[in-house]
């Protein structure tokens, strides 16, 4: 059991941190769109 959670608890950390650098990403996106003038 112990060993389930500290997966568990690993995927987790790996799963935030592509979300988060998922979120810098499309915030990168979106300023670079607006600076673009259409």
């Amino acid at each position: 059991f112990e060993l389930a959670w500290g997966f568990l608890c690993r995927t987790k950390a790996s799963v935030l941190k592509a979300l988060s650098v998922l979120s810098d990403l499309i915030l990168m996106l979106e300023e670079r769109s607006l600076n673009v003038p259409n």
